[in-house]
């Protein structure tokens, strides 16, 4: 084919400019990192990199505290958090929690699923270990300190956890055995000790009636907002109570209890505080015959945290309905 010179020379010129944008879009695929795919510009939109789903993401591991407040003589219940987001399997976790023993000590544990347990315990450090987790699973660990009677209103009670896991890496077809490890900090969990807003106080109105009365039952000194379980100490032992109660920002709780179904006898209802452990028992009393299987006897309160010796490794809080 017989050019002009001139076109000849434009017609070079488009040629260099192809060769050029399509060595440089070689080099671009071949510059990415891995687990980054390629994408194809469209007119208008700017490419934006996508992430390969098979790398795994970092487990989440958090600590908190039920209530920011808490008694001298009170507990205090920490909840441990873990979710592993990735779809790579996570091995373990192991949770170390550092604390004053002359400020709390360790009473209780409870963990969302069987497998996890408290696996060290010394002077002034509780080790929590979590086992496998699936993809995108979660779970989690409520421990129970109590705090020391003595001390004063404003004291602050801080804690911080320290964290290690291990899981298999993502690229294990050719190297199964290979694991990934990493570790850290939770975030600095403060508790500040407060005086109860009033002093203590416990009434059935009215404290004696005949079976089926409604009777009015008030409690103080709980913490503010605080959740609150509830149930009654019989003669032939406990009546649950499928109900949810919280304090009001007084640390003040009422409720009704219908009394039809109890036979005559002395009763007591225990009002519990689950982020406080404080517990009231509050007698009343029903008219009438006393059941025949056992006489009238107020059992006492259900501990609601039990105080093992030593530690055990699997939970001890008494469930509550």
């Amino acid at each position: 084919m017989n050019l002009d010179p001139r076109r000849r020379a434009r017609l070079r010129q488009v040629v260099a400019v192809a060769c050029t944008l399509a060595l440089t879009a070689l080099l671009v695929v071949a510059a990415a990192p891995p687990g980054m795919s390629p994408v194809r510009a469209q007119a208008g939109v700017t490419p934006t990199p996508t992430t390969d789903p098979s790398r795994a993401q970092d487990p989440e591991i958090r600590l908190s505290a039920a209530s920011s407040s808490a008694f001298a003589g009170g507990t205090i219940r920490y909840t441990i958090t873990v979710r592993n987001p990735s779809n790579i399997r996570l091995r373990s976790v192991v949770v170390r929690l550092p604390f004053n023993p002359a400020l709390i000590r360790p009473i209780g544990s409870d963990f969302s699923r069987d497998h996890d347990w408290v696996s060290d315990l010394s002077g002034n450090e509780m080790t929590v270990r979590f086992g496998g987790f699936g993809r995108d699973s979660r779970r989690s660990a409520d421990l129970v300190f109590a705090v020391a009677d003595h001390l004063p209103p404003g004291t602050v009670i801080g804690v911080r956890g320290r964290f290690e896991w291990e899981r298999e890496r993502a690229d294990t077809v050719n190297r199964p055995n290979v694991e990934r490890k990493g570790d850290g900090r939770t975030r600095d969990i403060e508790v500040t000790l407060i005086a109860p807003a009033a002093p203590a106080e416990q009434v059935a109105i009215p404290p004696q009636a005949a079976a089926g009365t409604p009777i009015v039952f008030f409690a103080n000194q709980f913490l503010p907002n605080e959740p609150i379980g509830v149930w009654i100490n019989a003669p032939g032992g406990i009546i649950p109570i499928h109900a949810s109660y919280a304090s009001n920002e007084r640390g003040e709780v009422s409720f009704v209890y219908h009394t039809t179904g109890l036979g005559g006898a002395a009763y007591g209802m225990v009002i519990y505080g689950r982020s406080s452990g404080r517990t009231v028992v509050v007698p009343f009393t029903i008219e009438g015959e006393a059941p025949a299987q056992a006489p009238p006897v107020i059992v006492p309160p259900v501990p609601p945290v039990a105080t093992p010796t030593p530690f055990p490794a699997h939970p001890i809080l008494i469930p509550i309905g």
